[in-house]
């Protein structure tokens, strides 16, 4: 006696067949894709997070090559504004400094940081002479998103020279905590 599969009638402990497993996936795809849907819908409803930013503190951080700055910042003199920041406007860096030898000041270059991953980094052109005790003052504006991701915030402002050597690091940090969310009617 000799019993075949093609008639359809299978033993379910033996072997659930490809066409069970196909039908897995299916219902798989289906659930995160109405997850992801879900999401989507939810995130729209969102009118505003609003959130907690700190002051920010500015403070004169190390040159990557290590040593002495030629470009001494006066903390006395710097200042940014608004402080604390509000969303949507430009963060105003006023920097104030004096230069210990003569020095080419190739641009001016910032990283921004949040948790420690880079967001952003730009360079801006500044090419000129500086001469040696010349006071020497930046100004710059950063602009900050409408939406500020919470996190711990550094912004990275360097000044250096042709040869790509750093003359001075100004630091400014600020950290924004999430408070509640504001849902769309």
């Amino acid at each position: 006696f000799f019993f075949q599969a093609e008639d359809g009638i299978r033993d379910p402990l033996w072997s659930r067949g490809l066409g069970d497993v196909y039908k897995r996936q299916d219902y798989l795809s289906k659930k995160m894709s109405l997850l992801f849907k879900l999401v989507i819908l939810w995130a729209l409803s969102i009118e505003a997070i609003l959130a907690d930013i700190s002051p920010v503190e500015i403070y004169v951080c190390q040159v990557k090559q290590g040593g002495t700055p030629v470009y001494e910042i006066d903390l006395s003199g710097t200042y940014t504004e608004p402080n604390p920041i509000q969303r949507g406007d430009p963060l105003h860096f006023y920097i104030d400094g004096v230069m210990h030898e003569n020095q080419f000041v190739k641009d001016f270059c910032y990283d921004a940081f949040i948790n420690k991953k880079i967001i952003d980094h730009q360079c801006f052109r500044k090419g000129g002479l500086v001469y040696k005790d010349e006071e020497f003052v930046l100004e710059y504006n950063f602009d900050i998103p409408s939406y500020i991701p919470p996190g711990d915030w550094v912004i990275r402002l360097v000044l250096r020279n042709n040869r790509e050597v750093e003359l001075g690091c100004l630091g400014a940090k600020f950290i924004v905590t999430p408070q509640f969310i504001i849902f769309r009617n």
